[in-house]
């Protein structure tokens, strides 16, 4: 556990998450984004900006203006304040801690703290990732399997649209 200072107090958050139980509400935000974070990390200057934040001692993510839509802005948002509730223990505030229902309801810069505090743990509990990103090898090098991203053998190179056209 690790506290630390809010505005107004102090917070206590988790510095790991270890169970199943602790997690999974945070997979599950993870995996509603998986689109929008793929998205995010093909657009110019949001792979430097997130970058020159982890550089800078306690640098805060610098904002990037994206171009997403109102849905997949709500799945990252989503994301985030499952971060904060899946890592919030204990504040000193004289407010009630916040729940998936209510989170919206605190302060911003109480929220932009917690935020801030959380994101390394949230990250570093999820641990690698399944990557969906298409390949040219039809088998994984280490285990010989078929890649289920791999191109396909069964296709004349055609898509459907093309055939009914001609």
């Amino acid at each position: 556990m690790a506290v630390i200072e809010i505005p107004g107090g102090k917070a206590t958050i988790k510095d790991k998450l270890v169970s199943e139980r602790e997690i999974r509400p945070l997979k599950a935000a993870y995996m509603a984004a998986g689109s929008v974070i793929q998205k995010l990390s093909k657009m110019p200057g949001v792979q430097e900006a997130a970058i020159k934040s982890l550089e800078e001692e306690g640098g805060e993510a610098e904002l990037v203006i994206a171009d997403l839509s109102e849905e997949e802005a709500e799945k990252m948002m989503y994301l985030q304040d499952m971060a904060i509730l899946t890592c919030l223990v204990d504040w000193t505030l004289d407010l009630p801690l916040p729940t998936k229902e209510t989170i919206q309801d605190i302060p911003a810069n109480i929220y932009a703290a917690l935020a801030s505090a959380t994101e390394s743990v949230a990250v570093s509990s999820l641990g690698e990732q399944p990557n969906f990103t298409p390949t040219k090898e039809p088998r994984s090098k280490e285990t010989k399997q078929l890649n289920p991203t791999g191109p396909s053998s069964s296709s004349n190179g055609l898509s459907r649209a093309k055939i009914e056209k001609s």
